[in-house]
């Protein structure tokens, strides 16, 4: 996670937030963030990618001072774990997706509700048209980055 103060505030910037239901923000999204996070704390390479999914333009809320913000149909959770295990064995990657829709998901059962959403990296990318992790190719070679991002 960030590890200084400094690392922390810079995530509090209006262009690193959009508006999320209240109830996915404390429930399952928050599930997440803390998995993602355990996660690459027992892997100890991790990166992570979160983003806004929006096809729909007109769902929008005005701030305290009137300007419209567009209201995100969903979200996207990617991470890539960079593993080794103790003996300096093979580095291998390993990457978990997630695409949830910006809407409650009660309050309980968090596990089993992010299973059900868990999708590839190729499905987010192909969605978001984004290359989420562009250097896996360079590092690991073309064939190993597709399976890793297919989640083989």
């Amino acid at each position: 996670d960030r590890m200084s103060p400094g690392m922390n505030e810079q995530t509090f910037y209006f262009t690193n937030m959009a508006p999320q239901d209240p109830y996915l923000n404390g429930g399952l999204w928050a599930y997440l963030e803390a998995y993602v996070q355990q996660l690459a704390i027992e892997a100890g390479d991790g990166w992570v990618v979160t983003g806004c999914i929006d096809t729909d333009s007109d769902n929008w809320v005005t701030d305290v001072t009137g300007k419209r913000i567009a209201v995100p149909e969903g979200f996207f959770k990617c991470v890539l774990l960079r593993l080794q295990d103790g003996d300096g064995g093979p580095v291998r990657y390993f990457a978990r997706a997630w695409l949830v829709e910006n809407r409650s998901y009660g309050f309980s059962g968090f596990e089993q509700k992010a299973r059900r959403l868990e999708v590839s990296v190729d499905e987010v990318e192909a969605i978001t048209g984004l290359d989420l992790f562009p250097n896996l190719v360079r590092l690991i070679g073309e064939l190993e980055a597709a399976e890793v991002e297919a989640g083989l």
